[in-house]
């Protein structure tokens, strides 16, 4: 059952956890509109007995001691109302007193934006969880309005990254009182290439996954100081929580959130099944409606172009490996960040390690 809500859930993590030598795997999603928060789940083995919620619009400060709803584990779904009311909530669900699993939605509402998400929640390969409500990732802010101002003072927003040139952003970027705009703009030569190659007609796509594999190559070679800036701003948690936005929320975006989350220490699959999830999202006629009053040839690139597929990725992360030795590696020797510096980053992000 999981399996099939996952490219349209908002949350994905396999938790392997407990106080006995049975530790069952556990998949969670969390859905919410205005009105209630959907809660699904899958364990293995199939687990018997008894499941337990409690929330909090605090990830890290979640009473355990009266749950606002309980169920039987079988039944894999329960609703919660949530009235309408205003702040981010958090779910711990703790399967029969004893495997506990923190959720939240992992996309949230904001006006203006279709892709604006929480990487929170994911697993690294040693069983830490990043931290939910730290990091966002999204497509531009410039539309917001003061209600979308308002969700993100609620969220407690302090610091937003933004990936664009100056040309992109032109006047339309939005001033916030309180937060603080920071721009690292990722060009690459082969980027501005390769948008030029598209509006002309001249890119195929049978050549298409060669050609953004050497624009995300271009970014990791030739912005690699704009690239150890955005990590010394993770590296200091004054500046949390914090947005990381671009265009669409996905290339540039997508690119630094694959490198934050390998950094992490969370496994290369789990990276990508992130990278997919702007799919799920992000609506690409809506965004690029100019661009679909040309030829059907030039359509079909557009459309190719802004999809999130895994063997971008792939490719990337193949080419660290044969150039770098890995991504942790490209990070400390390209980018010049220290392995006490990718300690401190892992100390603000993630959980503590399970004694």
């Amino acid at each position: 059952m999981l399996r099939k809500i996952l490219p349209v859930s908002v949350f994905a993590a396999c938790l392997t956890a407990g106080c006995t030598s049975y530790k069952p795997s556990i998949s969670a999603a969390c859905e919410e509109n205005s009105q209630s928060a959907i809660l699904k789940w899958e364990t293995f083995p199939v687990m018997k007995g008894e499941l337990k919620v409690y929330a909090s619009s605090d990830p890290d400060n979640i009473p355990l001691e009266k749950p606002i709803a309980t169920t039987s584990i079988s039944e894999q779904m329960l609703m919660v109302r949530t009235n309408g009311r205003m702040d981010r909530m958090y779910y711990t669900m703790v399967f029969n007193d004893e495997f506990p699993i923190t959720i939240a939605s992992r996309r949230i509402y904001l006006p203006g934006t279709q892709n604006f998400r929480d990487i929170g929640g994911y697993f690294t390969t040693s069983g830490r969880e990043v931290k939910w409500g730290m990091v966002y990732r999204s497509d531009a802010l410039d539309s917001i309005g003061s209600e979308g101002e308002r969700i993100l003072r609620g969220l407690g927003v302090k610091t937003i990254i933004d990936l664009r040139s100056p040309q992109e952003i032109g006047g339309a970027v939005r001033k916030m009182k309180g937060i603080r705009r920071i721009n690292i703009p990722l060009i690459s030569e082969e980027a501005m290439r390769l948008f030029d190659s598209v509006g002309q007609g001249k890119l195929g796509l049978d050549s298409l996954r060669r050609v953004i594999l050497e624009v995300n190559v271009g970014v990791l070679e030739e912005d690699s100081k704009e690239l150890r800036r955005i990590f010394q701003i993770l590296g200091d948690e004054e500046n949390y929580p914090l947005v990381i936005e671009c265009n669409s929320g996905k290339m540039r975006t997508g690119l630094v959130t694959a490198l934050l989350l390998n950094a992490l220490g969370v496994g290369h699959e789990t990276v990508v099944q992130d990278y997919e999830l702007s799919n799920s999202y992000f609506h690409i006629p809506m965004a690029y409606h100019s661009g679909y009053s040309m030829p059907e040839n030039i359509q079909e690139v557009i459309t190719a172009l802004f999809t999130s597929r895994a063997e971008n990725l792939d490719d990337l992360y193949e080419y660290t490996l044969a150039e770098y030795d890995g991504v942790e590696s490209y990070i400390r020797h390209k980018l010049g960040i220290s392995q006490k510096e990718l300690r401190h980053l892992r100390q603000i992000l993630l959980s503590k390690p399970q004694e």
